[in-house]
């Protein structure tokens, strides 16, 4: 599935969450603690490829996801070819990966509220080490659309990776 996702950093959430509900959109998900760890050889070929492994827990879901060329340096979006499966437990899986040679290089928690208004879904992430941000993920098109009716500029947005915004914020990610 090819994801198209672009996010606005250091978002006012009661704001926001009042501004996309004025829109039309609706809740898809209630606040969920998300528990990711990212994964690559010792060699870090997965990144070097601008790859990503992530085995995600949220709520009481797991879910194997790998994401091919994440960086798109052509437009405010970034674009990703996306592959996931959902698989029966965590800790199981994370012993499969290890058995593969893959490594954890990475370990977050967040939690998350989603909306989605017709094609475009509203994330609200917040990590305890960042200001809180909202992804939005759909067609360009319909970014660009609800972008303007939120009064948000594009060239105040970013195609940073979760990774490289923790590193925006002078944190260290190995992601």
């Amino acid at each position: 599935m090819k994801e198209i996702e672009l996010k606005v950093l250091e978002i006012n959430e009661k704001e926001i969450i009042k501004k996309i509900l004025a829109l039309g959109a609706k809740r898809i998900m209630k606040k969920t603690l998300f528990d990711e760890r990212i994964f690559d050889f010792k060699n870090r070929s997965i990144k070097k490829a601008h790859n990503l492994c992530r085995l995600r827990k949220e709520g009481n879901n797991t879910f194997l996801n790998f994401k091919f060329k994440g960086i798109n340096y052509q437009t405010f979006f970034k674009v990703s070819e996306e592959t996931q499966v959902e698989v029966s437990d965590f800790a199981l899986m994370e012993k499969i990966l290890n058995g593969l040679g893959l490594f954890c290089v990475t370990k977050r928690k967040k939690t998350r509220i989603s909306y989605r208004l017709h094609k475009v879904r509203f994330e609200i992430d917040k990590y305890p080490e960042i200001p809180t941000y909202l992804e939005l993920e759909g067609p360009e098109k319909d970014i660009l659309s609800i972008l303007k009716k939120l009064k948000i500029d594009i060239k105040n947005t970013t195609n940073l990776n979760a990774g490289q915004v923790f590193k925006h914020y002078g944190l260290r990610s190995d992601a």
